[in-house]
């Protein structure tokens, strides 16, 4: 039901403020994973890959995920096959 899960939306909120965890990084965290995953088990493309994880643009994943590694999605994949 709508109000269940507002309630439970109101406590998972309160919980993550009350043990001090931003939920920015949380998402950025789950996204990252997801990509890794997506690069190491498949061999999708990385434009597919940006649809599946809803980017609007395959770009902007790319430049989200080379700050954060350091390597675009593509250099990523052939370190991890090779």
């Amino acid at each position: 039901t709508p109000s269940k899960a507002k309630n439970i939306k109101q406590v998972f909120y309160r919980t993550v403020q009350q043990i001090g965890i931003h939920i920015p990084l949380v998402l950025f965290n789950v996204f990252y994973i997801e990509i890794k995953t997506y690069l190491t088990n498949t061999d999708l493309s990385v434009k597919n890959i940006a649809a599946e994880l809803h980017f609007d643009d395959s770009s902007y994943m790319c430049r989200f995920f080379r700050r954060l590694t350091g390597f675009s999605p593509t250099e990523y994949r052939n370190k991890i096959t090779s």
